[in-house]
């Protein structure tokens, strides 16, 4: 796929994993198969940590089931998927705290605690001189997500709320939590941003001029072993 992270489509990776399989569950949660999107959404919480954050499509599902149709009955089986979906991350992190008997009074708190000593990743941390170009380096990803969700939010089309929803979410973990130069990787596999690209006709250019400079840069220092997102 062209996109400004193609290089990490093309390594040995798990983006391109990633992608595939949120896509195929993203299809099958608009075909309105519940079941079908929740596989592909369990495997891609298998392939990458974040991945259980695709739990909030089949929440938003029940939400809609519940408060707008009163099927009530949907609430148990989209919390059953859920629970599927964010299984993988839990047993992950279960496994490594039983197996290498960390401190952490709570199991979750393992990755997070691997996270925060070996990554420094935390609460606002990335923001120091030391990561000022990596802000730089994230400051296109975050406003085009900023761009993107706001528009298309007010164009009040329902079927993109989820898509919104979760891109929030990830947007809002990007500014506080994560290294800020992943936050381009971080979300190139949500599909509305690529919808939202074609389509926004007033920054085409610009759009097209990052996403170029982006692919070439990342092949470039990538390949040379050089910071990259």
């Amino acid at each position: 796929i062209y996109s400004p992270i193609s290089i990490f489509f093309s390594a040995c990776y798990t983006e391109s994993l990633f992608l595939m399989l949120s896509l195929y569950g993203i299809y099958y949660y608009q075909q309105e198969k519940n079941w079908k999107a929740t596989v592909y959404f369990i495997l891609a919480s298998c392939t990458r940590s974040n991945g259980f954050l695709l739990a909030i499509f089949i929440l938003y599902h029940g939400y809609k089931q519940v408060f707008l149709y009163k099927k009530y009955h949907f609430l148990y089986i989209n919390l059953i998927q859920c629970i599927f979906i964010i299984l993988p991350y839990i047993s992950f992190n279960y496994w490594s705290w039983n197996k290498y008997h960390q401190q952490q009074k709570y199991f979750i708190q393992f990755y997070p605690y691997i996270q925060d000593k070996y990554w420094q990743v935390g609460f606002l941390k990335q923001y120091n001189l030391q990561q000022l170009p990596n802000l730089f380096l994230a400051l296109p990803i975050l406003l085009i997500s900023l761009r993107a969700i706001y528009i298309t939010l007010m164009k009040g089309s329902k079927k993109f709320i989820p898509y919104c929803l979760y891109w929030s979410v990830l947007l809002l973990l990007s500014i506080t939590m994560i290294h800020l130069q992943v936050s381009t990787r971080f979300m190139a596999h949500i599909p509305l941003l690529y919808w939202f690209l074609a389509n926004d006709e007033t920054k085409q250019s610009y759009y097209q001029y990052y996403t170029l400079i982006y692919f070439l840069l990342g092949c470039i220092l990538f390949s040379s072993f050089l910071p990259w997102t």
